[in-house]
């Protein structure tokens, strides 16, 4: 699996936890591709670049979210998933979402999160995942981070030129697998913890 981590505006305390909860997996994550943008920070990118020198796994790029195909163009794993930096892998998160694929054969897999009211501090909000209901994704995200697209069913020319978040290229990433994909399978599981958002609740 290669997952990718947006550095956006983050700190390097939230880009290192984010990547510390990735590394330190039940089940190995072949890959992790950190994407820094115009919005981050110095500090982040000099982080980035030291934990590409640190880590075999690790690799780093630059790219605008309406350019990610190009970040794309860069993962080798079967399966791509998105992240935020300051998101935190559970530390069976991987090996959730690899039993789930492979005793499905399934194409896309997700699971559940939650929402910290502050880094450290109490749950803000859990967010338990339906199964999966077509009508439902197309009028809700009902997918979030951390959601497994088999990397095969993608276009050779995907295009993100509309994405201006993590969450739109993440829902993109589904969208253009979703017409060749055989089987989608929630994981009932927490998977994720995110940060509270300033603004309403995505």
């Amino acid at each position: 699996c290669t997952l990718f981590v947006f550095a956006d505006a983050a700190g390097p305390e939230n880009l290192m936890s984010t990547i510390d909860s990735a590394l330190n997996q039940t089940h190995k994550i072949d890959e992790l591709i950190i994407i820094a943008n115009r919005k981050t920070p110095d500090a982040t990118r000099v982080l980035a670049k030291r934990l590409l020198q640190n880590h075999r796994s690790v690799r780093y790029t630059v790219c605008e979210y309406q350019d990610f195909e190009n970040g794309l163009d860069l993962a080798t794993g079967d399966f791509v998933s998105v992240t935020k930096a300051g998101d935190r892998l559970a530390p069976h998160a991987a090996a959730s979402l690899a039993v789930g694929l492979a005793k499905n054969d399934a194409d896309i897999a997700y699971g559940d999160e939650v929402i910290m009211g502050a880094p450290g501090g109490r749950i803000h909000k859990t967010v338990l995942r339906s199964a999966f209901c077509l009508d439902h994704f197309l009028n809700h995200p009902v997918m979030g981070r951390l959601t497994a697209v088999r990397r095969n069913l993608l276009p050779k020319t995907s295009r993100f030129s509309q994405c201006i978040s993590n969450e739109a290229v993440n829902e993109h990433l589904v969208l253009q697998a979703l017409h060749r994909t055989k089987t989608i399978v929630h994981i009932p599981q927490i998977l994720l913890e995110r940060p509270k958002p300033d603004g309403p609740l995505d």
